[in-house]
């Protein structure tokens, strides 16, 4: 029996291995990459099979396009910090981090700033050329060049004036105004790229533009990548595995786990079929669901040779539609209607259904795995499943229910907002018991479930008629999605966060503030008070964090819980056989 509150911190569950005939992680020919408890190799060069569920296009963390696989990248690359599974920001391939008010980090009067890196000393790129702080100011050549807009993530090159190198072993970023991630280059924000290998190809792409595409298919981002990451990459076999060996020059030591292969598996049973067998050891990335973490329980408690960890993932929630020009149902901009939405919501309901009740269930928009997540659920508008607060809430709105018990308003049309669901069977799930109880109060729901052929899936997302559920992520840089400059125009070809045009000048006002606040405890209280616009508001309805199965035999010692701002598989040079 798991016991778990709805607002419980983490979910650890402990699992064993049962013994199962090998199968291979993809199809059903067995993989000669990995090993099964019947044929095992020696401990020292025993590969580590990792599972992820889709295959990356390329290994560089700031490239954009394709599928995302976040613990894929990581393998093979590192970045001046890293945040720990305390949430902890932690210096990587720098020494030390930049300390605000000292030399290291330094604010002018006019509000620009300075932050100074020191490398740690006899760092090497994967190939054995020295990593040097000129490989940052080259990174912020390629990163910025015109004509690259959109190949490579803007953020945060686009706050800097300027990257410097005053020698070797020293970086120094000038920004344009007050950046708080400036003292934490972490993961996807600013990683270097090698000067050694892309310097002359890339002068020959500011010499001719022509020669860009030639550039961004070199070998060097696929099967030839260098980084700086715990593996050297080895070998690619696109749509079989990715194999690395153990970088002895890593930034934190050596990796103790001598070769790592990285399978990309998209179906989730078939990975839980691999864990079981024993030819996978390591399973996650979204290449299992809660449906297969519930199985993992099952099969592997009797001889508890395994763990399965139930980190948060993305938020989970009710986009409102707010441009009258796109809105179906006008009722919907009435405050009192989407608040008797939101206690229309049995959250309980949907938790035992989805989550056999151990699901991250939640009314705000914050994980209780933050620091100051205890102090924002005191502070915020709550909405409990409350049938009595629904039928008010609706009668103080101007409806009135008519003889089949459902609410219209007073030209006696009846209330029937547009709901669309993205095609999980999940969500479909989810929506189809929203439907029943809303039902059983009155109100009625026109169910629709995204197309999967659909051409433009950005301006079906942000051009619903009236309520969409879906997914963002549940770091706190993508709190924008309640930002006005986040709003999804035609202009803009949909690209946005906010996908339902909601507008707030004191949301604005804190978002600016919080995003340009160098002092971590007044950040906090910033989170604090736009998270009490947003549930007073209800720019949509939050139902929960979707839970992120980490998988893993007992044969590995190392994996942990982490929260939404952890570097994902943090410490994996750390990780050995037992």
């Amino acid at each position: 029996m798991w016991s778990v509150t709805l607002r419980s911190s983490l979910v650890l569950l402990s699992v064993g291995l049962i013994a199962c005939a090998p199968t291979a992680p993809r199809g059903s020919e067995p993989s000669a990459a990995a090993p099964s408890a019947a044929q095992p190799t020696a401990a020292s060069n025993r590969p580590l099979n990792l599972g992820v569920r889709y295959e990356v296009n390329d290994l560089a963390p700031k490239r954009t396009g394709g599928a995302s696989s976040s613990f894929t990248k990581r393998t093979f690359n590192a970045a001046l910090a890293l945040v720990d599974g305390d949430n902890a920001a932690r210096p990587y391939l720098a020494e030390a981090l930049p300390q605000l008010n000292t030399p290291s980090w330094q604010v002018f009067p006019d509000g620009r700033m300075e932050t100074t890196y020191k490398l740690r000393p006899n760092l090497t790129w994967h190939d054995g050329q020295p990593h040097v702080a000129d490989d940052y100011v080259f990174a912020y050549q390629v990163y910025s060049a015109p004509g690259l807009g959109g190949t490579f993530t803007s953020i945060p090159q686009d706050q800097m004036e300027e990257v410097l190198a005053p020698d070797a072993r020293t970086v120094v970023f000038r920004w344009k105004s007050a950046v708080p991630q400036a003292g934490s280059l972490a993961f996807t924000m600013f990683e270097p790229l090698p000067r050694h290998i892309l310097g002359t190809p890339f002068s020959g792409v500011q010499q001719d533009p022509l020669t860009l595409d030639s550039f961004l298919s070199l070998p060097f981002w696929t099967a030839e990548y260098v980084g700086l990451g715990p593996y050297k990459l080895e070998k690619w076999e696109p749509g079989a595995s990715l194999e690395g060996s153990a970088f002895p020059g890593h930034a934190l030591g050596k990796p103790k786990i001598a070769r790592i292969i990285i399978h990309p598996i998209p179906d989730e049973n078939t990975m839980l079929t691999n864990l079981l067998a024993g030819s996978m050891e390591v399973g996650g990335n979204v290449s299992l669901r809660w449906e297969q973490a519930v199985v993992l329980k099952r099969q592997w408690d009797p001889t508890q040779a395994g763990t399965v960890l139930i980190n948060p993932g993305s938020r989970h929630w009710i986009f409102v539609q707010f441009r009258p020009e796109i809105l179906k149902t006008k009722a919907l901009l009435d405050l009192r209607v989407r608040r008797a939405l939101a206690h229309a919501v049995d959250r309980d309901q949907i938790n035992e259904a989805l989550f056999d009740g151990q699901g991250y269930m939640t009314d705000h928009w914050v994980p209780s795995q933050l620091p100051y997540a205890s102090e924002v659920d005191r502070a915020v508008t709550h909405y409990p499943f409350d049938a009595r607060q629904v039928a008010q809430l609706m009668t103080e709105a101007g409806f009135t229910k008519d003889s089949s018990g459902f609410y219209n308003d007073a030209s006696g049309n009846r209330f029937r907002p547009q709901y669309v669901a993205d095609g999980s069977p999940t969500f479909v799930r989810e929506m189809d018991i929203i439907n029943a109880t809303w039902s059983g109060l009155g109100i009625s729901m026109d169910p629709q479930v995204l197309p999967g052929n659909i051409g433009n899936v950005n301006e079906y997302r942000t051009t619903f008629p009236d309520m969409y559920t879906s997914t963002t992520g549940a770091q706190e840089v993508q709190l924008d999605v309640f930002s006005s400059a986040q709003i999804a125009t035609a202009a803009k070809r949909w690209a946005g966060n906010n996908r339902g045009g909601w507008e707030n000048a004191e949301f604005d006002r804190l978002w600016n503030a919080f995003n340009s606040t160098l002092d971590r405890k007044e950040r906090d209280r910033q989170v604090i008070d736009m998270m009490k616009v947003v549930t007073d508001q209800l720019p949509g309805i939050m139902l929960y964090f979707n839970v992120d199965p980490l998988a893993h035999s007992a044969a590995i010692k190392g994996p942990e819980l982490q929260t939404p701002e952890t570097l994902v598989l943090w410490n994996m040079h750390d990780w050995e056989w037992r």
